[in-house]
Parts: C-alpha cells; structure tokens; sequence
C-alpha cells in the first residue's frame, strides 16, 4: 500500500495471500478475525480463499528474511521523498517534515542522486560531530553535498528513502520491539533474541497478574507472580486456563511453540551464550515473527480478560 501525500509517500503492506499474492492489511487490522477463527479470508473479490496468518507469515518471512519486504510485512514503514542538494552544501533533514514521527527507530537510510545528462554528480554524506556512534541516526541529521562526478553547476535532486518503525500501543514492549528490528534489519541476527523475547514478556505478565486478581487477593497474586509464576508457566499454563474460565479463543498452538523456542534460545544466551553464528537469518525473522504475533494476541485478549479494560 503506498499513501501519497504532497511532499512525500509512505509504503507499507502486510502479507500476501499463498493463493493469488494478492497484498493483506497489516496484522494489527485482521488480528481479531486471526485469534477468533484462526484463518482470515483474502480481501482479493477473485480469490476469497482462507489464509492461515501465521503460517504464511512464517513462510515468507523464511523465505524474506531480513530484506526490505521481510521488514516492512512485519510492521516497518518505507518513507520516500526528494531534496535538492547544491555542490558541497550542508544541509539539515528533518524526517518530522516527511510524516516520520519524532519518537521512530530509523531502520535504514539510502540516498540516490538523480543524475543529468552533461552534468556532474553529488554524493550525499552524513555528518557527524567529533564522535560518530554507530546506529545513531536520528530523525534529524545533516547531510553533505560532496562532488562524486565533475563538478555539478547546479542543484542535484536526491531521492532519499528511510526505512523506520514506530509504535505508541504497549509502549514499553515496543522499545524492546524496535530494538530487534532495529538488529534484523542490521542483520545482527543474534541480537534479535532478547529484546523479542522481552518485549512479549512485558507484556503477558501485566495481563496475567491482572486476570489473577479477578480471582485472588492482590497481595497473594503479586506474591505469586514475583516468587513463582515463570513465562513458561504463564504462556503454557495459567494464560490457557483463563481464556477457558471466560470461553475466550486460545493462543494457536503454533505461535505458543515458537514463542517457547524463542524462550529456549532467550536461556541459552542468558545462561550458556550463543556464538554470533548460533542464530541465523531465518531463525531471527521467526522469532521476531512469534514476539509480534504473542503481542497482538495479547492485546486481542485484554479485554475479554479483564472486562474494562481496552486494547493498547
């Protein structure tokens, strides 16, 4: 899906169907539909058929892996836009201008001069102060008109494309969230474990103890949770047993085993660590997958959970 706006436009999209390749909203829209019937249908007319979500997720995202449409189906968002570079001009750009919110994780950043016959090129080139820290691009930054080819008697249009994620809902998951898309899209793959892992934790442990207090003394269910309730236990035991107490649709079996292996690989690095090649293309891509996927059933779950409450 491309949003066109007058200085600027925004391309995103979910996954496709496995029958006609026919573009789905992004998971956020159809999770409720997902969770409830563990299928959507293809919004093509001509198609119809059942998709499974998550199956076709996983198998695109293997096949995907960290590559600008493996990022962008899993939630990222490709801004592109135009400015005019003078020969060795500096000048600042401000992403904020381009509909890039102030708070997003900047994935990736290309510049392309767009060349004319007859004249010369310019490469533009980030500046940095007296120490240049890795990953620091910001929504703000300067650039520098550097003469690569001749030396340009006019102006050169630049096309730039920045790649970013941002997410306001379940705000502190989100941080660790951006943080493992941040190393998938940096191809870091063994950096995307902890904070995916991380990110659902945060998130299914304020639910379950609230789910808890339904049922027992707040005292007892902070006691419970801090000295004996595990994630492991939570997903695979108390979370199950809620949602039948309520009638409310189960996690599918599918997500809650590859977030148990993505807890598994979260203990091996925690606990006996991992060698940079431990964790590969696919087995990251997955595993940020289930973290995405455990976050959206969460947030499906809340309120049928815990009556009162919306989702975030």
């Amino acid at each position: 899906m491309i949003e066109e706006f007058p200085t600027h436009f925004v391309q995103s999209h979910g996954r496709v169907c496995p029958t006609c390749r026919y573009v789905l909203p992004h998971l956020e829209e159809l999770a409720a539909d997902y969770f409830e019937r563990n299928e959507v249908r293809c919004r093509n007319p001509l198609c119809g058929k059942p998709v499974d979500l998550w199956d076709a997720t996983v198998a695109d995202m293997r096949r995907l892996g960290a590559s600008f449409f493996g990022i962008i189906s899993l939630g990222a968002k490709q801004t592109s836009f135009l400015v005019d570079l003078a020969p060795h001009e500096a000048k600042e750009i401000d992403l904020t201008q381009y509909g890039v919110p102030a708070e997003a994780t900047i994935l990736h950043l290309n510049f392309t001069p767009q060349l004319r016959e007859g004249q010369g090129g310019c490469l533009p080139l980030l500046v940095h102060g007296n120490t240049a820290y890795p990953r620091s691009i910001g929504v703000k930054f300067w650039v520098y008109a550097r003469p690569a080819v001749g030396e340009p008697e006019s102006v050169v249009r630049v096309s730039v494309s920045v790649r970013w994620v941002s997410e306001d809902r379940d705000r502190i998951s989100w941080i660790y969230l951006m943080d493992a898309f941040e190393a998938l899209s940096a191809r870091r793959y063994w950096s995307v474990v902890l904070p995916s892992y991380v990110a659902f934790e945060l998130s299914l442990t304020p639910l379950l103890k609230g789910s808890l207090e339904k049922f027992a003394s707040r005292d007892k269910v902070k006691s419970f949770v801090r000295n004996e309730l595990s994630s492991a236990s939570g997903l695979n035991v108390v979370l199950p047993t809620l949602c039948g107490l309520v009638g409310a649709p189960r996690l599918p079996d599918a997500i809650r085993g590859e977030l148990n292996h993505l807890r598994e690989l979260r203990n091996d690095i925690v606990h006996n660590g991992v060698a940079k090649a431990g964790v590969d293309e696919k087995t990251a891509a997955v595993a940020l997958c289930a973290s995405i996927f455990g976050l959206e059933y969460v947030n499906y779950i809340r309120p049928k959970l815990m009556p009162g409450t919306v989702s975030q």
